[in-house]
């Protein structure tokens, strides 16, 4: 508990003495390690697999698959994914982002 405390206070009086520039850059640094990492992922899965056999595991287990047909919304890739959240993109009373 007392080390989430810590961290927190020190990440807020980070910010409040950096200010935006100090969120960008921290946020601009996680980016880039995070896209690291899946680039050294997606490497180190192929070499382990090779290409050929990576494309016919993950058709297999359908992961190449983006939309899925009905309007079940108990499958998780239904038409519910695209019109629920386009629905709430500009709420009522909120200003036009156009």
């Amino acid at each position: 508990m007392a080390t989430i405390v810590i961290v927190g206070a020190v990440v807020t009086l980070y910010t409040m003495i950096g200010g935006i520039t100090a969120v960008v850059w921290n946020d601009f640094v996680q980016a880039c390690i995070i896209f690291i990492g899946a680039a050294v992922s997606i490497v180190l899965v192929l070499m382990v697999t090779g290409w050929t056999d990576f494309v016919r595991i993950t058709t297999e287990h359908h992961k190449f698959q983006v939309y899925r047909e009905g309007f079940d919304p108990t499958r998780k890739l239904s038409v519910w994914l695209i019109l629920l959240p386009s629905s709430t993109a500009s709420a009522p009373g909120e200003p036009s982002r156009t």
